[in-house]
Parts: structure tokens; C-alpha cells; sequence
């Protein structure tokens, strides 16, 4: 399935994935509300930072997501949720995101990420990051 999935993203053939790519194939399924949001995630899938994705990083993405409903409108929150997730637990520690965000030279969203925690146990749950807004 992933493998099938790639080819059709990989609209030219050449083995790998841009991201015009992703964001052409992304916006023929949906219209794209937070074109950020998918750079971001692109750049998690792109393991080793070279600007494109290849089959194995595109294997490795969509073992982590393939319950996902591509047609909720959460849907690219809940794919960075999983991204996030690093421990496949559930559930976000401040580690996670840091480490997450760190990647990207993100650092400064992690407080504000943080207060997503909204019964204040030191985790957020897809429940509380769902119904947080930055």
C-alpha cells in the first residue's frame, strides 16, 4: 500500500518525493488550510534533510500513520501528533517536542505547545492538542 501510494505522489517518476510534489497531491484530496503544517510534516518525513522523500522514509511515515482518516479536517494534526510521539506512547513529554521542534530550529513553539497540557500532568494527550490552538 505505501509503496503504492508513493508512486502516485512521485508525479514525475524519478524515485523520490518533493514537497511541490506532496503539496500538489495534498490539494487535489483537499484544499491546503495551513500550508505550514505541511512543510512541517514534510520536513519530519524527510529523515535525512535532503529536501525530498524517499521509498523507505515514505514506508517508515506510513507505518506510523496509516489509521488515519485522510479525509478528517484533523488530520494533519493528528500526523504531527504521531510525528511528535517519538515513544509511540500516546502521549507528549516536554522531551518530545523539544526534541521534535529542535530539528527544525523550532524551539521557541515548545512553551507554547506545552500549554496544550491542560490538566497540567506533564503530558498532552491528542485530546488536548486537538482542542488547543496556537
Amino acid at each position: 500500500m505505501a509503496e503504492a501510494l508513493f508512486k502516485q505522489l512521485d508525479a514525475n517518476g524519478d524515485g523520490s518525493v518533493s514537497y511541490e510534489e506532496v503539496k500538489a497531491f495534498v490539494s487535489s484530496k483537499r484544499p491546503i488550510k495551513n500550508e505550514q503544517l505541511l512543510q512541517l510534516i514534510f520536513k519530519a518525513i524527510d529523515i535525512d534533510g535532503n529536501g525530498e522523500i524517499d521509498l523507505a522514509e515514505f514506508t517508515k511515515f506510513a507505518a506510523a500513520v496509516k489509521e488515519q482518516d485522510l479525509s478528517d479536517e484533523k488530520v494533519g494534526l493528528k500526523v504531527l501528533y504521531k510525528l511528535m510521539d517519538a515513544d509511540g506512547d500516546g502521549k507528549l513529554t516536554k522531551e518530545e517536542v523539544t526534541a521534535f521542534f529542535k530539528k527544525f530550529g523550532y524551539e521557541k513553539v515548545v512553551d507554547q505547545i506545552m500549554k496544550a497540557d491542560a490538566n497540567g500532568d506533564g503530558y498532552i494527550t491528542l485530546e488536548e492538542f486537538l482542542a488547543f490552538s496556537l
